[in-house]
């Protein structure tokens, strides 16, 4: 039954899930968004009796706006204690709705002459330390150490190798649920707040993932300036980049940006720098925990992080950061003062944990569909114009773009860019004869290019090798010199041409953007590497001829004389090990490079000498000590090919009278570090297995830096165990190396439990270092206690760890409190180290006190 006078067509349109109320919606959140204006939602709370009306009480009732229908998400909301009859009558002051609606009316007109002001004279964007260091000077050397890229100038660039996109794209997503959500001031009692504190924005390669993160990076950025209480920071991860793919440069990046705009959150950051100096920027821990208290400053306002492409960060790093955010924003205790929207291919192992948050497929919104259309539009408007189309040929060309597009704004600029050089009469048959897809495409642009270039074809091959496998990209000449092209040709300006016409031959596979040579995407990478293209590209391999080329560099600059290799010398400087490293075993010593890998090189030394002169950290070492053997040298870098080398020398000098060097297995750096420790503190298993059967000595120092580890502790303390058996001493400082490790201290632990039983030391400085465990304290405190019951000493000092820790300490003295009750020290000291706990004090204070209840302090109590 309808109610009397209604018209069913618009009952209809009103719904809330109606195409037409959706458009409304989404352009009202579009604005609402853009200017960052405040909100508020109103709804009925009661059922409208329509019959009473009429004098037949109960027979026409029902909800109309209800709270479903009537709020965004996100949005302050407020229930009026009226049916709908009455939602809009105002009967007197007194009226509770009046009161609530005036209320929420009279706020926004008090803050509204500065929101206009501040409309009209925006601040400036900072994307310097400039301002920074104006007001903390102080802060010069640790904004320095800080920087590891500048995210602003990585947007400049990527939105250059990408272009601008077509006028009028992207702003749909202003307008959506999700995005609102995501903005929102969080006022809102949201049921949803929790998962809503990250957005997760997936789409498969080529959909337009960068280009709505760059849109969002400039849009907010734009939005922000002209508003209080709102901060933006971005990073974009590129994986051809070494300090762009890491979970420790991506937090660096955010936090830079953070203290750039707001200088008074050094605060935050300077006690740790001044303490630990640059190290401090070398643990995601302690980084994590500066750039959440940092973002958790109420007075600076809100902080909102965009972090685009997380797939091409290493795979570690992608572990580390997910792994962070489920820890802190599905916590019940979560900071509101923070939000993350992260963009990425749906890979499975990011989707397993990114999946718990809001998240949007960029192909289901049609939004994107019409963005495809406004593309092509632009696209074919501009090739009409070049190429002289007629009406005919340009719906055409139109039309099939549309039809094999498939939602691909890459696939649409490839194309695009391939009838730039077709006459008109051919364009609609080479767009026909293009494949769907953009690996069919990529194939189609390879086999292109390497059957144009003939028997040269091995010179596109090594160049689109050695692209792909850089750690950073290579200049026009770097790349020259790397791959040996015109190496005759003494003119650097001829021979950078004859380079780019090569790169030119790779059919946009490849691009040059600043005189850099890079990957026209990520996708180019995963096609040459894959099946679909045979295998075109040998990882490993391009690895190891990128690394036999740079120690070549290397040699070459010791003897002096003409340098074949002058601009490719700096690379070859810093990443001939890494290549070595990531070839694996495909990387052997070559006899033409003896002079380099000998046990006493002068070539090496000079080498190691250039590194300690550039400021520059190589595996968490900012400078290498003196007599770093070549065997310190595999340890670090983790290159087996150095050791068995090693061996081979000393077998010969040994079995045969020819006078070769000798070197001593367990020979000292200036540190007084063997290679065996040297290799546990890099974490390379493999180097540490084959210095073992080398006979390396495990010292205690080894040992140590074994238990520590948080990636392979398990692994190296267990090729330890299994290889020197007794003779590994287990002292107090590995048990508590093993203890406080937040990667695997449990493993280790258990391991060392196992293996040694009683005659492992747990003492109050153990215990004291698993209460302070940021991340497994406590499954390492859990497992001592099962293992040693009574015999754990839970001392003040211990609960004060415990109180103090700002990861998971308030697990650890809930397992304390609840295995051992009234034996647990709740001293002042122990409720001062809570209360100045940054991350989770309240809550541990709410413990202590709910645990204490209303026992009467004894003098050492608070």
């Amino acid at each position: 039954m309808q109610p009397a006078g209604s018209h069913r067509g618009i009952i209809r349109e009103l719904d809330f899930d109606e195409p037409a109320s959706l458009d409304k919606l989404h352009f009202f959140c579009r604005l609402r968004n853009k200017l960052s204006t405040p909100v508020s939602c109103f709804s009925e709370l009661y059922e409208t009796d329509y019959g009473r009306r009429f004098g037949i009480n109960g027979l026409a009732k029902g909800m109309v706006v209800e709270e479903e229908s009537a709020c965004i998400p996100g949005l302050d909301r407020c229930a009026l204690q009226a049916d709908h009859l009455k939602i809009n009558k105002y009967s007197s002051p007194t009226d509770r709705s009046f009161l609530i609606v005036s209320g929420k009316i009279s706020e926004m007109c008090v803050n509204a002459k500065n929101i206009i002001q501040r409309r009209q004279h925006p601040n400036l964007i900072i994307t310097s330390s400039s301002h920074a260091l104006e007001k903390k000077p102080e802060a010069k050397a640790c904004l320095r150490d800080l920087f590891v890229t500048d995210p602003s100038e990585d947007k400049s660039g990527l939105k250059r190798k990408k272009g601008d996109c077509a006028h009028g794209t992207c702003e749909w997503i202003l307008g959506t649920e999700e995005l609102t959500t995501w903005l929102a001031s969080g006022s809102s009692e949201n049921p949803q707040s929790q998962s809503s504190h990250v957005l997760w924005l997936y789409g498969n390669p080529g959909m337009g993932k960068s280009t709505m993160a760059i849109f969002l990076a400039e849009e907010l950025s734009k939005t922000f300036s002209a508003t209080d209480g709102n901060t933006l920071a971005y990073f974009f991860c590129d994986s051809g980049f070494d300090n762009r793919k890491t979970a420790t440069s991506i937090v660096r990046g955010l936090l830079l940006q953070l203290v750039q705009q707001h200088p008074q959150l050094l605060d935050y950051l300077l006690p740790k720098y001044n303490d630990r100096g640059a190290k401090v920027f070398e643990s995601f821990d302690a980084l994590w925990s500066i750039f959440m208290a940092a973002a958790g400053d109420e007075k600076t306002g809100r902080k909102y992080c965009i972090i685009d492409a997380l797939d091409e960060c290493d795979i570690e790093s992608q572990k580390t950061l997910l792994h962070q955010f489920k820890e802190t924003f599905l916590a019940p205790n979560t900071t509101s003062n923070i939000r993350i929207l992260v963009a990425s291919r749906p890979y499975p192992e990011i989707r397993e944990y990114l999946q718990r948050f809001t998240n949007m497929d960029l192909a289901s919104f049609p939004g994107v569909k019409k963005d495809i259309g406004r593309c092509i539009e632009e696209r074919v408007a501009d090739l009409t114009e070049k190429k002289h189309y007629t009406d005919k040929v340009k719906t055409q060309i139109s039309e099939i773009l549309k039809d094999k597009a498939e939602g691909t704004f890459l696939w649409v600029g490839l194309a695009a860019a391939e009838l730039k050089d077709v006459p008109s009469k051919d364009a609609v048959q080479v767009l026909q004869n293009m494949p769907r897809g953009l690996h069919s495409l990529y194939k189609r642009l390879l086999d292109t290019a390497v059957e144009k270039q003939g028997p040269g074809s091995d010179v596109i091959q090594r160049i689109l090798s050695f692209v792909v496998v850089c750690l950073r990209p290579l200049s026009l000449l770097e790349l020259s010199e790397a791959c040996r092209l015109h190496q005759d040709e003494e003119d650097m300006e001829t021979r950078a041409q004859f380079t780019r016409d090569y790169i030119e031959s790779c059919r946009l596979i490849v691009i040059i953007q600043d005189e850099k040579v890079l990957l026209l995407h990520q996708s180019v990478k995963d096609y040459l590497v894959g099946a679909g293209a045979g295998f075109f590209i040998d990882k490993l391999k391009a690895h190891a001829d990128l690394a036999y080329r740079s120690v070549d560099a290397l040699i070459e600059q010791s003897r002096g004389g003409k340098q074949s290799y002058a601009h490719f010398s700096n690379y070859a400087d810093l990443y001939w090990a890494a290549h070595a490293h990531k070839a694996e075993s495909k990387f052997e010593t070559k006899d033409g490079q003896a002079e380099f890998f000998e046990v006493d090189s002068p070539c090496r030394e000079q080498w190691l000498g250039r590194l300690r002169s550039q400021r520059w950290t190589i595996n968490g070492y900012r400078v290498l000590p003196r007599r770093f053997s070549i065997l310190h040298v595999a340890a670090l870098w983790g290159v087996p090919a150095l050791v068995h080398d090693v061996i081979d020398v000393n077998h010969r000098r040994r079995d045969t009278e020819e006078p070769t060097s000798y070197i001593d297995p367990n020979c000292l750096d200036e540190d007084g570090v063997t290679p065996l420790e040297q290799a546990a503190r890099a974490e390379s298993p493999n180097v540490f297995s084959i210095l073992l059967d080398l006979g390396c000595n495990a010292t205690t120092m080894t040992v140590k830096a074994a238990a520590e580890k948080n990636r392979n502790g398990k692994e190296l303390m267990t090729l330890l165990l299994d290889r020197r058996g007794d003779q590994i001493t287990v002292t107090e400082e590995v048990v508590k190396a093993a203890a406080g490790n937040d990667g695997n201290g449990k493993e280790v632990m258990a391991l060392l439990l196992d293996r040694r039983g009683d005659q492992i030391p747990v003492t109050e400085e153990v215990v004291k270092a698993a209460a302070g465990n940021y991340w497994n304290g406590e499954e390492v405190m859990a497992l001592l206690l099962d293992r040693r019951g009574d015999q754990i000493p839970v001392t003040e000092e211990v609960v004060k760890a415990a109180a103090g820790n700002s990861g998971n300490g308030e697990e650890v003295m809930a397992l304390l409190l609840d295995r051992r009750g009234d034996q647990i020290p709740v001293t002042e000291e122990v409720v001062k180290a809570a209360a100045g706990n940054n991350e989770n004090g309240k809550e541990m204070m709410a413990l202590l006190l709910d645990r204490e209840g209303t026992r009467s302090p004894s003098p050492r109590r608070w």
